[in-house]
């Protein structure tokens, strides 16, 4: 299953739309544009399936810090893909699992705050 994001119009952070989808069968039903409310700039989005992006809810997080992890990872992962020499791809991906750990960190983090306020 893949969680449905939009992005935020005034910050650009993604934003989830509670909705999990099979990314094959992905479709909105017919009676138009829907709506969330936006947890960063407290504003409602109005939203369409062409605004939509479908991601993996493992490497997806409402708290910024998470997100940003994740956008270094991914960015990261796409370098080392591109990378011509071994050296270069090595140093990518060292950096995403990097990423991908300080995304752990901030999650626990998160957690903790969640459960103690």
């Amino acid at each position: 299953m893949a969680l449905l994001l939009i992005q935020c119009p005034r910050t650009g952070r993604c934003i989830s739309t509670g909705i999990e989808t099979d990314p094959d069968s992905f479709d909105l039903p017919a009676d138009g544009p829907k709506t969330v409310q936006c947890p960063f700039c407290r504003k409602e989005h109005v939203w369409t399936k062409r605004n939509a992006l479908l991601v993996d809810p493992n490497k997806w997080s409402d708290v910024p810090e998470i997100e940003d992890c994740f956008i270094k990872a991914v960015e990261n992962s796409e370098r080392a893909a591109s990378a011509k020499r071994a050296a270069d791809r090595d140093f990518y991906l060292r950096m995403e699992r990097k990423w991908l750990g300080l995304a752990d960190g901030f999650r626990w983090i998160a957690d903790l705050e969640r459960r103690h306020g």
